[in-house]
């Protein structure tokens, strides 16, 4: 197979995944694609009134009632894409799979950053600590 065919095939297969949502694409993991698998389904659950007519007649419940459950359980999956949405646009607010030690480092290193990248915050620790504002500098460098 030539590199021009894995690259023809690699457009197909990308052209597809945007026709036709919900088909994922190589950085959603498999937990992340049950999850928007889940909310889809429960949001057209709730706007199709035969399906809720069906679940209805199955739990034997009100369709009022069978559209506030599946509501409900769409929020939940709609509230952790909202967080993890917030965590990416955020940066600093860390992830489900950062430690507080790792947070904590992360947090220095960058407050570090900003204390050298801007002059007026480097003044202040200068005139604080008694300091030139290149041995502050220095210091927070290291």
């Amino acid at each position: 197979m030539q590199a021009s065919d894995r690259f023809n095939i690699n457009s197909q297969l990308e052209h597809l995944q945007a026709k036709y949502v919900g088909t994922g694409h190589a950085d959603l993991t498999r937990f992340e694609w049950a999850v928007n698998t889940h909310r889809d389904s429960y949001a057209s659950y709730v706007g199709h009134y035969p399906i809720l007519a069906y679940f209805d007649v199955a739990e034997n419940e009100s369709i009022g009632r069978e559209r506030y459950n599946f509501m409900q359980a769409s929020d939940r999956f709609n509230i952790n894409s909202q967080l993890e949405h917030l965590q990416a646009k955020y940066v600093g607010t860390g992830h489900a799979d950062l430690t507080r030690f790792e947070w904590a480092v992360n947090t220095h290193r960058d407050s570090y950053a900003s204390y050298v990248g801007h002059y007026p915050i480097l003044a202040y620790f200068d005139v604080a600590e008694n300091e030139s504002i290149g041995r502050e500098r220095y210091n927070f460098m290291q």
